[in-house]
């Protein structure tokens, strides 16, 4: 972990120094001039040294600061970056970055208020401070072939999602922002301590006992995620109605944690125990989604070694599982690791192409080329073995093919054309069978996990899979939320097949991502829903 009381500051404008110098030179005697001369380029070789990251195991390392942020009050302003130019090169670089403009700011301002973090290239649609990038589109902009995302309501102005789901996320977010800890996190189990501090959100929330507090940084990613999928960034100042809550606090409290938990490797978390992959993997995603919208300097540090803490740990032609480049890979793991990558390269950042490959490499070894299912460690030949299950635990659900979902969506993220026989083929599986399709007359048939993926890739192959899946995933997210006018309201029970893991934060986060699939992405394809 980082020394959180150490800050490292902006480095100061080259041209004003010289003309601090040109004035000593001018007024003081040479032993004087001399002797600052020196002193100053000791420092600028000092700042260089630090500037570069020493390469180890034949692994090489974007050449980043570290940004560590200071413990911080509310009104302090926020951790500095500092920006290292450095000659030296160094040969073939995990990560590169795509050439294309900047907004930075090379001042010390707030947080908030930094010029680098500029609205010029967002806008309101159609709601007043729902973040859109209209920059951004299918095939085109930073986001490549696939585009990037459109922010909360940017697609909503064609009818797509309705008024219904548009709330529906809101009460969601709502019930994350009255749940967040001081510190930014969002506790698994003992997020309830939160419960009730709203006078017009009375109660206590019940979280069946559910979740692990080893995935606090996952579960932190994915609350975070909710709120960028709706277009709030840690710039945004609108309030939530209901509390007066500013959702950019909410994020900003988040952005901070996760980067005061980022260790000099670029992993976030103190643990590295099982698991530990999937925590900073949810993580690097929702920071790139931040610094995507933004494109504040102060979060890129940490992107880039997040970024590359993930091309480091992919297994070589393959994917990645619960460990560090150790051979292990799952399907599941694997397809959060492809959406990191895509919003790697929306924010400009080059993934080196092996990287791609081996997860392209992995699908295609646990397709059955026969029925195009997708297995979870390996090739499957029964139809029932497509999903991801704990004998004991979560068995007793109905087994969607929930990785084949994943196959699905990752294909098209790739930049899989429609037509490719293992994307038709996926989706042609999904639909092979209505029980499929999103129900919850009992507890057993709930797995957001499942709708999450899903609902996506579904959603980017339009058509009849979209309009087959769409109006059950509406139902079921609507008439399950929790709409009482009490503490649990805008969160989802915490009883589906993986909140075992995740408890009510899980659920709700993933609830509120399910509904934001109108309008998170652009669709690639470019078919008409309907």
């Amino acid at each position: 972990m980082p020394d959180n009381e150490r800050i490292e500051q902006i480095q100061p404008d080259i041209d004003e120094k010289k003309s601090v110098l040109n004035s000593i030179a001018q007024k003081s005697p040479w032993w004087v001039t001399s002797f600052v001369v020196h002193a100053f380029l000791v420092v600028i070789t000092l700042f260089w040294y630090v500037g570069i990251s020493t390469p180890s195991d034949g692994i090489f390392i974007i050449s980043e600061p570290t940004t560590i942020p200071p413990q911080m009050e509310k009104n302090e302003k926020d951790f500095l970056y500092l920006k290292v130019d450095i000659d030296e090169k160094i040969e073939h670089p995990i990560l590169t970055e795509r050439e294309e403009e900047r907004n930075e700011s090379p001042s010390d301002q707030p947080f908030e208020q930094m010029e680098g973090d500029s609205l010029d290239k967002v806008s309101d649609k159609p709601l007043r401070g729902y973040l859109s990038n209209d920059a951004i589109a299918p095939g085109g902009g930073v986001g490549g072939g696939f585009g990037g995302p459109g922010g909360l309501l940017s697609l909503r102005q064609k009818g797509t999602g309705g008024e219904g789901k548009k709330q529906a996320v809101l009460h969601a977010l709502g019930w994350l922002m009255r749940h967040q800890n001081e510190d930014g996190s969002w506790d698994v189990r003992g997020h309830t301590k939160n419960c009730g501090k709203h006078t017009k959100f009375p109660g206590h929330c019940d979280n069946k006992n559910k979740g692990g507090e080893q995935y606090k940084i996952g579960v932190t990613g994915l609350a975070m995620l909710a709120f960028t999928g709706a277009g709030f960034t840690h710039m945004s100042r609108e309030k939530d109605p209901e509390t007066g809550l500013i959702y950019g606090e909410t994020v900003r409290k988040a952005v901070l944690y996760l980067i005061k938990n980022q260790d000099d490797d670029g992993c976030f978390g103190e643990s590295r125990e099982e698991g530990y992959t999937y925590n900073h993997i949810i993580a690097a995603f929702a920071i790139c989604e931040d610094y995507f919208f933004t494109k504040s300097p102060l979060l890129k540090s940490s992107v880039i070694k997040a970024v590359t803490y993930c091309t480091n740990a992919q297994n070589p032609g393959a994917g990645i599982r619960y460990g560090y480049k150790n051979g292990d890979n799952d399907s599941s793991v694997t397809g959060w690791l492809a959406q990191v990558y895509k919003s790697a390269e929306m924010c400009g950042l080059e993934i080196p192409p092996q990287n791609k490959d081996g997860i392209t490499a992995w699908y295609n070894s646990v397709t059955n080329k026969n029925y195009y299912w997708v297995g979870y460690k390996g090739c499957k030949e029964k139809e029932d073995e497509d999903g991801a299950i704990l004998t004991g635990v979560n068995d007793h659900y109905i087994n969607y093919p929930s990785l084949t979902a994943i196959g699905l969506m990752t294909r098209i993220f790739d930049g899989h054309e429609r037509s490719d026989k293992y994307v038709t083929g996926h989706a042609r599986h999904i639909k092979s069978k209505d029980i499929y399709k999103p129900h919850w007359e009992k507890d057993t048939d709930a797995d957001f996990y499942y709708w999450y993926y899903a609902s996506y890739a579904m959603f980017q192959m339009g058509g009849d899979y979209w309009k087959w899946w769409e109006k059950g995933i509406g139902k079921v997210m609507l008439e399950h939320q929790n709409n009482n006018q009490d503490c649990s309201k805008g969160s989802w029970e915490p009883v589906d097949k993986w909140s075992f893991v995740g408890g009510r934060v899980y659920t709700t986060a993933m609830g509120a991502l399910i509904l934001e699939v109108y309008d998170r992405f652009p669709n690639v394809f470019q078919h008409i829903r309907k």
